[in-house]
């Protein structure tokens, strides 16, 4: 139990990093490298089938893993982290940071509430082993698109001085 709530709350802090910035989605040239609209859903299709693969699932079982992994995407897609609109936090009186750190609290909370809402759509498919073997490859996953990303946008930097 243990293991779940701690991988639940793993997963909170990677999709929460993950979406920072995401309200720059709608302007894909402020981000070239993050994936938007038909890219992000071709890309979640591609782990979605990837994850399913690592976990052994095959035919109908499968079908249905990814059809719930792709509304969870989805769902968390829609979570964008609250953000400080460009100005340092040094800038920044103490209720505006009061506020900011509130919608980042009831970020977390609905993110929260989706991972419980979709570890019962796991649990129809998944055997418990088998979902605590997804939060682990999919934490994974996340850590080496983490990496690589910041090596593109090291080199980037780099390229514009």
């Amino acid at each position: 139990m243990n293991r779940i709530i701690r991988t639940l709350l793993i997963s909170i802090f990677f999709v929460t990093a993950i979406s920072a910035g995401a309200e720059a989605t709608c302007e894909p040239d402020k981000q070239p490298g993050r994936p938007t609209g038909e890219k992000r859903e071709q890309l979640a299709k591609v782990q979605a089938r990837e994850l399913a693969g690592k976990l052994g699932l095959d035919g109908d079982k499968s079908q249905q893993f990814q059809k719930v992994y792709l509304e969870c995407q989805e769902e968390m897609w829609e979570c964008r982290p609250p953000r400080h609109r460009g100005r340092r936090y040094s800038q920044m009186t103490e209720q505006e940071c009061k506020q900011l750190l509130n919608e980042r609290f009831e970020n977390h909370a609905k993110i929260l509430r989706i991972q419980q809402k979709y570890y019962k759509k796991y649990s129809k498919v998944l055997t418990q082993k088998q979902i605590l073997k997804f939060y682990d490859l999919e934490k994974d996953m996340m850590d080496k698109m983490w990496r690589k990303h910041g090596k593109a946008r090291t080199k980037r930097a780099k390229d514009q001085k």
